[in-house]
């Protein structure tokens, strides 16, 4: 008895004496039913801004990419590096890593989160010389303002401009000292770093 063959496929098939042939057609394709490798997907949160790389290579995801994934063998183990923008500090890790640190054995498809907060800077102005209540320093943008010692924090990067007031009938003013200098009765500062100022009056 001549046995028969039947492939299940969308194909030619032929049946005779001389055994089955399978022809596919050129316009057929047959999916093999085989996954593609996992993914590893980095996302970021937070109001702070940040780059976020891999190794081995193939996540590069940069200050203003919000999400970004790459697919890896199974079992390959990756690293995950952050880099701080300059308004901001990394927070850490979250999903398929936490902390401070971040390496994934990839498996199956996971998720890491990449958190970063946006950081301000402290501006610190110290008042010497004040006669009751008169000799003062005013911040634009608004922080702080009087005759006595004051702090402010303002977002890395505000221009700040401080302006010194006194009655000249009673004091003059001597000028600032710290990360002001001169005596003028302006003083602008960039807040890209904490700063400390001193705005001196003097008795007349």
């Amino acid at each position: 008895m001549v046995g028969k063959c039947i492939f299940v496929v969308m194909a030619v098939i032929m049946v005779g004496g001389g055994g089955c042939q399978f022809s596919r057609p050129s316009n057929v394709s047959i999916d093999a039913g085989i996954d593609g490798p996992p993914t590893l997907t980095v996302m970021k949160s937070g109001d702070g801004t940040g780059a976020v790389s891999s190794n081995p290579t193939g996540i590069d995801c940069g200050v203003s990419c919000p999400s970004a994934s790459a697919p890896f063998a199974v079992g390959t183990s990756v690293t995950l590096a952050h880099i701080e923008g300059p308004d901001s500090e990394f927070v850490g890790w979250a999903g398929a890593c936490g902390g401070a640190n971040c390496t994934v054995t990839v498996s199956v498809d996971q998720a890491v989160t990449a958190s970063f907060k946006r950081t301000d800077k402290l501006l610190t102005v110290s008042i010497v010389g004040a006669v009751n209540g008169v000799g003062s320093v005013t911040l634009e943008p608004p922080g702080a303002a009087g005759p006595v010692n004051m702090s402010a924090l303002f977002a890395h990067g505000t221009p700040v401009t401080l302006t010194a007031t006194w009655d000249p009938s009673i004091q003059d003013f001597a000028g600032w000292s710290g990360d002001c200098s001169g005596t003028s009765a302006t003083c602008n500062l960039t807040m890209d770093a904490a700063h400390a100022v001193t705005a001196t009056y003097t008795p007349r």
